[in-house]
């Protein structure tokens, strides 16, 4: 029931915050929260955060993946987010991203 509501875009579901982090989190690497509904996919979680920075290239190219052993398997686009709040992006420079586009872009200017 909920999909068929979900399909047809009758349903408002409840927003979530998903914490984005970039691949091989040192060294300050970035990171990134969005508001979804809890009702998305992880295409739709990365349209939201390209959407957020203003970054095509994190929405087209950026992979929300997982740990499976000593490897990482992407998520599908159409994959529902479900109970997951924290996920892992690989594909993209985030931290760059953020530098470029994010918020607190250009804050060092006035130098």
């Amino acid at each position: 029931a909920i999909e068929q509501e979900r399909d047809s875009g009758k349903v408002e579901s409840k927003r979530v915050r998903v914490h984005l982090v970039q691949h091989l989190e040192e060294d300050g690497a970035g990171h990134l929260d969005v508001e979804v509904s809890e009702a998305a996919t992880m295409g739709d979680v990365l349209a939201a955060a390209g959407e957020a920075l203003g970054s095509e290239e994190l929405a087209q190219k950026g992979r929300l993946v997982r740990k499976q052993g000593g490897t990482f398997i992407a998520f599908t686009k159409d994959e529902p987010l479900g109970r997951r709040r924290r996920l892992v992006l690989m594909g993209v420079d985030l931290k760059q991203i953020l530098q470029e586009t994010g918020p607190g872009a250009g804050a060092d200017d006035d130098d």
